[in-house]
């Protein structure tokens, strides 16, 4: 039967990259006989992108490190008492450690790994605890054309049987390009029905593309894969023949 319990209290749930966080190791232990050989607390940030190509049996994989720390905790030989004892942590975010991410292809995970090995095996154990990482974004690096009106515009021919049928034009409208995290997406969207036939089910879709990147374990050949992700949707309804909806 275990004799410690381990726990990481963070004093944020999240940090920005460039920042320090602050943390504290609990260590409750119940055998007064305990006698540390190693007590360290590891931090991780480490980024993964893989996958198998299912025509070529290729597998890809990539792992970049973007955070590594070693913070010993006790002297080895020192003597654990019963109670509750408190480690504090004190952890510098490098300013180029990207955000925390999870998908189907690829991970930016970052971890405290707490490691206690002593004279017992059942006061040794070891615990993960993961934390979140907020990239940063400075007004000095985005270009003043994201903060300019845009304007897109497509137009699509549509044929039966090598006959025209009509063309459907299309014209979305915003204020500007860049947007953060949380804010309201305001647009005009104009649609034109120039067929003879009602469009139905039209909808507005605002996509997440993340294009990821590994390498070959054997050939080291680099391959991207391309995701989407619909983050909103906003239905417009039918569109009538010979109609425009604004």
């Amino acid at each position: 039967m275990p004799t410690v319990a381990i726990n990481v209290v963070l004093q944020e749930p999240r940090v920005l990259a460039g920042d320090e966080f602050f943390a504290k190791v609990l260590l409750d232990s119940a055998n007064p006989d305990t006698i540390v050989e190693e007590f360290y607390a590891d931090i991780e940030g480490i980024g993964k992108t893989g996958w198998v190509n299912i025509h070529t049996d290729k597998i890809y994989e990539t792992e970049r490190e973007y955070l590594k720390a070693h913070i010993p905790l006790m002297p080895s030989g020192a003597s654990l008492p019963v109670g509750r004892h408190q480690f504090p942590l004190r952890i510098f975010v490098p300013e180029t450690a990207p955000s925390s991410y999870e998908s189907q292809f690829g991970t930016n995970r970052y971890t405290i790994k707490v490691v206690l090995k002593t004279n017992s095996e059942q006061s040794t154990c070891t615990e993960v605890f993961p934390f979140i990482v907020v990239a940063r974004s400075f007004f000095d690096d985005i270009p003043q054309s994201v903060m300019k009106n845009v304007e897109f515009k497509d137009e699509v021919d549509f044929t039966c049987c090598s006959l025209p049928f009509g063309t459907v034009s299309i014209k979305i409208a915003l204020p500007r390009t860049g947007y953060k995290i949380g804010e309201v997406i305001t647009c005009s969207v104009m649609v034109y029905n120039r067929t003879r036939k009602a469009l139905k089910e039209c909808s507005l879709q605002v996509v997440l593309k993340t294009q990821f990147e590994a390498m070959s374990r054997y050939e080291h050949v680099n391959e991207k894969k391309l995701t989407e992700q619909v983050i909103e949707a906003a239905a417009l309804g039918n569109i009538k023949s010979r109609n425009d909806v604004v």
